[in-house]
């Protein structure tokens, strides 16, 4: 399936706001949206593939950590160990 994304942006904040606005559909976890989902505010699309506006979506592996923080020792050999062994 090829997608043609129209709004693409890492917060998922504006993302769960476009869809509470009946923008469109968005790609969110489901603890993310738990609330909504068992209000009805939103409602859950099964897909029976992988979807992604990348090419390799099952390659993607991402790391969130506050900038700052990475100076804290066991962060940063965290984040040098992951970027080593699979950057």
């Amino acid at each position: 399936m090829t997608l043609k994304p129209v709004f693409v942006c890492n917060s998922g904040e504006s993302l769960l706001t476009a869809a509470l606005a009946h923008d469109g559909l968005a790609l969110l976890p489901l603890w993310w949206v738990k609330d909504e989902l068992a209000s009805s505010t939103l409602v859950e699309v099964p897909v029976d593939q992988t979807i992604s506006n990348r090419p390799h979506a099952e390659l993607d592996t991402f790391i969130l950590y506050q900038q700052a923080k990475y100076q804290i020792p066991k962060i940063k050999h965290c984040v040098d160990f992951i970027l080593q062994h699979l950057g």
